[in-house]
């Protein structure tokens, strides 16, 4: 594996929901992009994934989906600590002029800290913290 590559909700909800705009894009990064590189997200993406199929899309059969992968992939899940989530709460303050979610600056704050530099997903504010984004549009 060569590179480390942060997964965030709306990459996975796009490839599970062949109904979002995004599905075709997610499905091509997943297929090429992906492939001999290390996949890594956090608990707090699975839980908004999860959330979001089976809560907004009501699609429960997605959201187990999308457990079962979790639970059987080669996927890393970076856990936060105390420290980790004092950063989250830092960044969010330090940003107020920008709507991020706290799951977002979880991710921002272990992505930094695990020295991930690489996104997959669709939230512009991944780029604006300087993460670079693979292959999505």
């Amino acid at each position: 594996m060569n590179r480390a590559i942060y997964v965030d909700t709306g990459f996975w909800i796009a490839l599970l929901d062949a109904k979002d705009s995004q599905h075709g894009n997610a499905t091509k990064v997943f297929s090429g992009d992906f492939e001999d590189n290390e996949i890594v997200t956090s608990e707090s993406v699975v839980g908004e994934t999860v959330t979001y199929l089976n809560c907004s899309l009501k699609r429960h059969d997605l959201a187990v989906a999308f457990l079962d992968h979790v639970d059987a992939s080669p996927l890393r899940l970076l856990e936060d600590d105390p420290t980790t989530r004092t950063e989250a709460r830092e960044i969010l303050r330090r940003y107020g002029d920008n709507p991020l979610s706290y799951a977002d600056c979880v991710s921002f704050a272990l992505m930094r800290k695990h020295k991930v530099n690489l996104f997959a997903g669709y939230d512009r504010h991944f780029a604006m913290m300087g993460f670079q984004p693979v292959g999505v549009g």
